[in-house]
């Protein structure tokens, strides 16, 4: 009987990756927008620009600390997978 009702280990190594990869990839992104939109300075210098990169901050922000969540979840499961060998 293969694995039981488990998911296969070749399977729970790719999601792994794959959340590894996305929370990589959302903080790559998160930084790049936060880096566009303090350049819009230059040319949008007034109270709703100010509005704006506070928003921007915060959404930022909260991308970031909900990565960390993701990565939280891929290493207990690449603990257990360490654990299951």
């Amino acid at each position: 009987m293969a694995d039981a009702g488990k998911a296969s280990k070749a399977v729970v190594k790719r999601l792994i990756e794959d959340i590894k990869y996305f929370s990589q990839a959302v903080n790559q992104e998160s930084n790049k927008m936060m880096s566009i939109a303090e350049n819009l300075q230059s040319s949008w210098n007034d109270p709703q620009f100010k509005r704006f990169l506070s928003y921007m901050q915060q959404l930022t922000t909260e991308l970031k600390e909900n990565t960390k969540d993701l990565n939280y979840v891929a290493e207990k499961l690449e603990e257990r997978e360490i654990k299951e060998l």
